[in-house]
């Protein structure tokens, strides 16, 4: 027990500073969030989620972005899905935004997870056309960019 405490200190990212930023227009939860530049402008990204009441018709793939020096949220376009979803990732890797995976919930409380690869290009402000299907339909996933060039899916969940 204490070398796995020793080894928690050791590795702890504490030098990160937080700061609260004006509250989005309406509160979401499990929604995909990034971070992209636009020539010398800042904006944090919020692509669908669910609502406080916590049931499948609170979902929705309503899109935002806030300008980080002004604290301003616009809406963007929803995301290009004919279902709602939650639990996707957005990275940005190159000048995009990648939004993968996710999973719509149904009246029946089934969850079916997506194949999907949506592309947002933040400096011209709107959707390009999906990207290839990722192999296995994947939810509830960590994704991590390498070098500025891909995009590592890892672990989630897959339809049940």
């Amino acid at each position: 027990m204490i070398l796995f405490s020793l080894s928690l200190n050791l590795f702890a990212q504490t030098d990160y500073p937080w700061e609260d930023i004006s509250p989005m227009p309406e509160a979401r939860a499990n929604n995909a969030v990034c971070a992209a530049p636009v020539f010398n402008t800042k904006y944090i990204y919020s692509f669908a989620g669910i609502d406080t009441t916590k049931v499948y018709s609170g979902i929705s793939n309503r899109s935002w972005r806030m300008d980080v020096n002004t604290q301003v949220w616009e809406e963007i376009d929803p995301l290009p899905e004919t279902n709602t979803k939650i639990a996707a990732g957005a990275s940005y890797v190159n000048g995009k935004i990648y939004i993968i995976g996710g999973y719509t919930v149904t009246a029946s409380s089934n969850e079916i997870s997506s194949s999907k690869i949506h592309i947002y290009d933040p400096t011209l402000n709107f959707y390009e056309e999906d990207g290839a299907d990722i192999p296995v339909p994947i939810d509830d996933h960590v994704q991590l960019v390498y070098n500025d060039s891909l995009i590592y899916v890892i672990t989630g969940w897959s339809n049940s």
